[in-house]
C-alpha cells in the first residue's frame, strides 16, 4: 500500500515499501535513495504542520471542516490533529477532515460537547477513536475549555424601587467572551440596564464604555428577561477589565440579579 501520510506507515519496517509514490523495494541508485529521503521528509513536514494546526479550517461553528497538509484518505484509531477554532461552538458538533466522513466529537467520557467546550480562537487537539460514539468512530477532544462561567451582579434597592444611575463596578480577573444575559427582578417591573467596559488603567468606565450598543439588557413590565442575540454588543472582556452597570431607568423592580454568561479565554 502507498505510503502517503504518516498515518499511512507501518511499525513493520518491510511493509513500509514506498513513499508518496517512490517505491523502495529492491535495490536503487543514489538518486532514488535521495528522493526517498526527500518524500520521507515531506511527509514529516506535513504531520508536523497537521499537529500544529496549519489546515484550512472551514464549515461552521457546529459542523467543522479542516484541509490538512497530508490529504488524508482514511481515519484510524490514534490518528491525531489540531486545529484553531475559527467560531464557537453552540452545543453538539462534528468534525471533518479532508474528504472523508464528519464524524461527532465527543469528551473522554464519549459525552457530545457542548457550548463552551470549543471556543472561537483557541487550538485543540483531537485523536480519533474508533470504538467511540457506539463504535460508529468519533474524535476525542483532549483539551476542551471549561463549561461556560457566570459574571453576576446584584442592584439592591433595599426596600424601594431601584433609582437611576451608575449602580457599582466589577473586575473581571480573567479573559472571556459574554454569550449571554440574564435579568431577574424581585417583582414585576421595567428596567433598562447599561454595561460599561474599560481597562483597570482607565477606571472608571464612562457611558462612552458601554458595550450593549442598542440591545440593553431590558425587563420590559415582567419578572424576568434573558438573550443570547447579542447584536452590535462587543462581548470581549480582558483580565483585568472593569464593568460598570448603569441603570437607564426603571419602574417598581427593588432588586435585580445581573448574569452574564461567559466562555472563559484564559
Amino acid at each position: 500500500m502507498a505510503q502517503n501520510t504518516i498515518a499511512d506507515l507501518s511499525g513493520t519496517f518491510s511493509s513500509n515499501t514506498d513513499f508518496l509514490g517512490q517505491s523502495m523495494q529492491g535495490s536503487a541508485t543514489a538518486n532514488t535513495i535521495d528522493t526517498i529521503f526527500q518524500k520521507l521528509a515531506a511527509l514529516l513536514a506535513r504531520f508536523y504542520g497537521d499537529l500544529g494546526g496549519t489546515g484550512t479550517v472551514g464549515g461552521t461553528a457546529n459542523a467543522i471542516t479542516y484541509t490538512s497538509g497530508s490529504t488524508y484518505t482514511s481515519l484510524a484509531t490514534g490518528l491525531v490533529i489540531a486545529f484553531k477554532a475559527t467560531s464557537s461552538i453552540s452545543g453538539a458538533a462534528t468534525f471533518k477532515l479532508d474528504s472523508l466522513a464528519a464524524k461527532d466529537i465527543k469528551l473522554a467520557n464519549d459525552t457530545d460537547v457542548t457550548t463552551g467546550n470549543i471556543v472561537q480562537k483557541q487550538a485543540y487537539l483531537l485523536r480519533y477513536d474508533a470504538a467511540l460514539d457506539g463504535g460508529t468512530g468519533a474524535w476525542a477532544l483532549l483539551n476542551p475549555s471549561p463549561p461556560p462561567d457566570t459574571i453576576i451582579f446584584v442592584i439592591d434597592g433595599g426596600a424601594t424601587a431601584i433609582t437611576t444611575g451608575v449602580k457599582g463596578d466589577l473586575a473581571i480577573p480573567f479573559s472571556c467572551t459574554i454569550t449571554e444575559w440574564s435579568l431577574l427582578a424581585d417583582q414585576s417591573g421595567s428596567i433598562v440596564v447599561d454595561i460599561w467596559k474599560d481597562t483597570y488603567a482607565n477606571f472608571p468606565p464612562v457611558v462612552g464604555d458601554t458595550i450593549t450598543a442598542s440591545a440593553k439588557p431590558t425587563i420590559s413590565a415582567s419578572t424576568k428577561e434573558q438573550s443570547s442575540t447579542l447584536t452590535g454588543w462587543t462581548t470581549a472582556i480582558g483580565a483585568g477589565d472593569i464593568l460598570r452597570f448603569n441603570v437607564d431607568s426603571v419602574t417598581s423592580i427593588k432588586r435585580l440579579t445581573i448574569s452574564l454568561k461567559v466562555s472563559r479565554l484564559s
